[in-house]
C-alpha cells in the first residue's frame, strides 16, 4: 500500500488545546475535573506538546471545547524545522524535513 501515513505536530496540537480551553473560559483545573483525573499533569503535558492524549481523551476534549477532534490535530507540514542538539557542540543546528 502506498498511502502515506500523516504525521501530527504535537507542539501545535498543544497550542490548539490551550487556545480552545482558554476560548471556552476553562481553567486547567476545570479540564482536570471534567476528565476525572487526580492531577492536572496530563493536561499540562498535552498543552506543552510533550505527549498526545489517548483517542478517548482527545474526543472528550473536543466535546468539551465544542470542536471536531480533527481540528485539534494539525498535520506536520513539509519543510518544518526540527531542532537538534548535536553532540560536542555548544550551538544548536537545524535540519529541514522535505
Amino acid at each position: 500500500m502506498n498511502i502515506p501515513r500523516p504525521e501530527y505536530d504535537m507542539i501545535e496540537m498543544g497550542r490548539k488545546m490551550k487556545y480552545y480551553r482558554e476560548l471556552r473560559g476553562f481553567t486547567v483545573e476545570d479540564v482536570r475535573e471534567y476528565m476525572q483525573f487526580s492531577s492536572v499533569e496530563a493536561v499540562y503535558k498535552w498543552e506543552s506538546g510533550k505527549c498526545f492524549p489517548s483517542a478517548d481523551n482527545l474526543v472528550a476534549l473536543a466535546e468539551l471545547y465544542q470542536v471536531n477532534p480533527i481540528d485539534l490535530m494539525p498535520k506536520r507540514k513539509k519543510g518544518i524545522k526540527i531542532l537538534l542538539e548535536l553532540e560536542n557542540r555548544t550551538n544548536l543546528d537545524y535540519i529541514v524535513l522535505v
